[in-house]
């Protein structure tokens, strides 16, 4: 049987990879172009990184400050600053200015970030972040529904501003497979292409994510949301804060595919700050987010001895934007930096479809790690529509 022969495309048709350019202006004769090199690439992440808009939802040239500052996700003066050895603090994320290959790999090693570099981007202008976060920053967290609402609020739209800039940085990536064979180009451009679906798919969930927080905050109307707020009696030693796509629990089961794009991904907010003499892990989601509720419901499970290393797994395992003391970190044992290492890392190198350090499905349980020594002073508790619990002092 004769094979039937793939029509040829013309120098005018629309590009094979799906860009929008025609053929003659975007892959035709690629492969005998020049290589764009690895510091080209580097020059063009760290350029594009420090560009933002402000995403408060009343954002306009009328009512901003005129430019977008880098803002901290995780506060500075009274957080960061508790935690800091000479004014930094230890990370396994590196600092866009400071790349020498890639964000992270496999022989990442925790280094030294000052404080004003920690946990920052720009996603708001001075005037909105100064208004908006003034009762997180300027006052002790107490646990009440402004303060629970604006933390997990601020990790959304890190998040979204971290996604629109990696959707971003993709269009800017095509080019990439210059002077490669079209065989490459091909696989290239179709993992792009892939990864930028689900790019999308979570831009589109954190927008509507960021609209339901904004109607908890803005409309001061009750939200349906669940939070979990558990008290330290010190400051961690550790502090975080990020918005995860639930897709385990504190039982060892896997929730949800990150590869199913057909099903709408749960979205649970965390935050491990300092408060007051002591510390405050918050967790919030909207109730509709089933997922969320189901890995609030396994953490409320755990005993009050098992929350605080219940905790640190969870950060290390799913949050880049996680930040600790460099004195602690020297001071634990070198098999607990090597665990903890190896869940920071976990997923890490995932563009291309490979990892070193392949995810669990039992990744929260108890793994007998114990790198804290917090106690739990109290816990403030509202999952799934349920009548608030609390046993706060």
């Amino acid at each position: 049987m004769r094979k039937r022969k793939s029509k040829k495309i013309g120098r005018n048709d629309l590009c094979w990879c799906g860009s929008g350019n025609k053929y003659k202006r975007c892959h035709l004769g690629r492969e005998a172009q020049s290589e764009l090199g690895r510091q080209e690439a580097i020059n063009r992440y760290v350029k594009r990184s420090r560009k933002g808009q402000c995403l408060h939802p009343d954002a306009d040239p009328k009512t901003c400050s005129g430019r977008v500052i880098a803002a901290h996700t995780i506060q500075k003066n009274g957080g960061l600053n508790h935690i800091a050895r000479d004014g930094h603090v230890g990370s396994f994320l590196i600092h866009p200015s400071k790349l020498p290959r890639s964000l992270r790999d496999s022989n990442s090693e925790a280094h030294s970030v000052g404080i004003g570099e920690a946990s920052t981007f720009n996603g708001f202008c001075s005037h909105h972040d100064n208004e908006l976060f003034a009762p997180i920053d300027d006052k002790p967290f107490m646990g009440d529904m402004e303060q629970i609402m604006l933390l997990g609020y601020r990790a959304v739209c890190h998040e979204l501003h971290s996604k629109r800039f990696a959707f971003d940085f993709d269009q800017r990536m095509r080019e990439f497979d210059r002077g490669r064979p079209v065989a490459f180009q091909r696989v290239f451009q179709r993992t792009l292409s892939s990864r930028d679906s689900g790019i999308e798919v979570s831009i589109n969930e954190l927008t509507d994510a960021k609209e339901l927080y904004e109607g908890s905050i803005f409309n001061v109307k009750p939200a349906d949301f669940s939070y979990f707020v558990v008290f330290f009696d010190r400051h961690p030693d550790l502090l975080c804060s990020g918005v995860w796509q639930a897709t385990h629990d504190f039982r060892g089961r896997k929730l949800f595919d990150l590869a199913d794009l057909t099903l709408p991904a749960s979205w649970l907010a965390f935050a491990l700050i300092v408060s007051g003499e002591g510390g405050a892990a918050v967790f919030s989601c909207p109730t509709s987010h089933k997922d969320s509720v189901k890995v609030l419901s396994t953490l409320d499970e755990l005993s009050d001895d098992e929350l605080p290393h219940a905790i640190v797994r969870f950060a290390f395992e799913f949050f880049e934007n996680t930040y600790f003391s460099l004195d602690w970190w020297d001071g634990i044992e070198d098999r607990i930096r090597a665990l903890l290492k190896q869940r920071q890392l976990t997923e890490s190198d995932m563009v291309f479809g490979h990892t070193e350090y392949p995810r669990r499905d039992d990744c929260l349980l108890d793994d007998g790690m114990r790198a804290v020594d917090w106690k739990v002073n109290s816990k403030i508790v509202s999952i799934g529509g349920a009548v608030v619990q609390t046993n706060r002092a």
